[in-house]
C-alpha cells in the first residue's frame, strides 16, 4: 500500500481541516496495514531526524522492518518538470488546488508556483549551495541509513537504480 502525505492533505483540505496531523494519520494507517500482514511504502520526506525516529520506533513495535530510499533529480530538471506539468485548479489537485497569495495565475501557473515554493522550502534539507561555476545546488552526501539512493534525472538512471534496489530487497 502506498501512503502519500499529499493525498492525505488533499482530503483534509476538502473537509476544511489543517495539515497538523498528516504524519500521525499516515503512521496510524500504516500500522493498521502492517498488523494485517501488508506492506507499506511512504511517499514522504523524512529529512527530519525526529520524524524518522518516531516512525522507526512505531514500526519496530509492530515487528516490521523499515527501509529508507531517497529519490532525487537535478534541480534544473526538477524546475523544468514543475513548469511543464499540468495542474488543475481544483480541490483534487494538491498543488493546483492549494491557496496562494499569488493571484496572477490560475490552474497550471498557480500549481507551479505552489510546487516551486515547496521545493524551495525543502531544498536546504537535501542540497548544499556551492559557489563554484557561478553557483549551484549540490546534493548532500547520502545518509548512512539509506537502503538506496535513486537519481530520477534520466529514465535509464532511475530504472537501473530501481533494479539494484529490487535485487537488494530480494537478497535481504
Amino acid at each position: 500500500m502506498v501512503i502519500e502525505g499529499d493525498a492525505i492533505r488533499v482530503q483534509l483540505r476538502k473537509v476544511g481541516e489543517k495539515y497538523l496531523y498528516v504524519r500521525q494519520i499516515a503512521e496510524n494507517v500504516s500500522l493498521e496495514i502492517l498488523k494485517r500482514g501488508g506492506n507499506v511504502i511512504f511517499d514522504a520526506d523524512f529529512a527530519d531526524e525526529k520524524k524518522r525516529a518516531s516512525l522507526k520506533a512505531k514500526v519496530a513495535k509492530a515487528g516490521a522492518e523499515l527501509f529508507f530510499i531517497r529519490t532525487y533529480t537535478d534541480p534544473e530538471v526538477m524546475l523544468g518538470r514543475m513548469l511543464s506539468a499540468s495542474y488543475e485548479d481544483s480541490s483534487e489537485d494538491f498543488f493546483g488546488g492549494a491557496k496562494s497569495t499569488w493571484k496572477e495565475g490560475k490552474g497550471q501557473q498557480k500549481g507551479a508556483v505552489i510546487k516551486f515554493k515547496e521545493m524551495w522550502r525543502r531544498t536546504p534539507h537535501h542540497y548544499r549551495w556551492s559557489r563554484e561555476g557561478g553557483g549551484k545546488w549540490i546534493l548532500k552526501k547520502p545518509p548512512a541509513y539509506l537502503l538506496a539512493d535513486i537519481d530520477t534525472t534520466e529514465p535509464a538512471l532511475w530504472k537501473e537504480g530501481v533494479r539494484k534496489l529490487a535485487q537488494k530487497l530480494i537478497n535481504l
